[in-house]
């Protein structure tokens, strides 16, 4: 569950429906291939805003053209401009590549 450390929002209380939290925070999203797609499209229609970022440029233009989401040039730029990043990414070598650079 995704929640902001000062309030008790979280994803699952407000599908359709936006939140001060929703229309103010940026939301990184690295990763978007079968499985990150979907789940960062979702939270679009929740209502969230994306930094997306993924090694193929594709689904990440596909998010930028919904109008809630801007593209990241890297996961640097992606953990620079947001305050919380989810990581949909297939093993622990990509994970450490992505974290540690």
């Amino acid at each position: 569950m995704l929640a902001h450390s000062h309030s008790s929002l979280s994803l699952h209380e407000s599908p359709g429906r936006s939140t001060a939290m929703q229309e103010n925070k940026l939301v990184g999203f690295i990763g978007l291939g079968i499985m990150g797609k979907p789940m960062a499209r979702n939270l679009i229609r929740a209502g969230y805003r994306l930094v997306a970022y993924d090694i193929n440029p594709e689904p990440v233009e596909e998010l930028v053209a919904t109008g809630n989401a801007q593209a990241g040039k890297n996961p640097k730029e992606v953990a620079e401009q947001t305050q919380c990043i989810v990581l949909m990414l297939p093993n622990s070598p990509h994970v450490e590549e992505v974290v540690l650079g």
